[in-house]
């Protein structure tokens, strides 16, 4: 996902890419080791048009991130799902 900041002008001053993972249960990770560790492995193709292209549960989260990382120059812009993935190579 994609976070972004604006100035009070509204011209954009930051933006941070952010991997949301679901692990067991209803648990997210922020950024795992084993999702950096997935993308270097070979990669499989496969249409899966079951499943959502977002989350109202990782809209939540980042935008908690937008949040906590704004400050008095950098005010939140919005954010944009960029991708989806998923593997059974990557652990939560």
């Amino acid at each position: 996902m994609e976070l972004r900041w604006q100035d009070e002008g509204g011209q954009p001053t930051r933006e941070s890419y952010r991997v949301f993972l679901k692990g067991d249960g209803e648990q997210w990770q922020l950024n795992p080791v084993s999702f950096s560790e997935w993308l270097l492995e070979p990669a499989s193709d496969h249409h899966r048009p079951d499943l959502p292209l977002s989350s109202a549960v990782i809209t939540q989260l980042a935008d908690d991130l937008l949040r906590q990382e704004s400050t008095e120059e950098a005010h939140p812009a919005g954010l944009r799902h960029i991708g989806l993935a998923w593997g059974a190579g990557v652990k939560g």
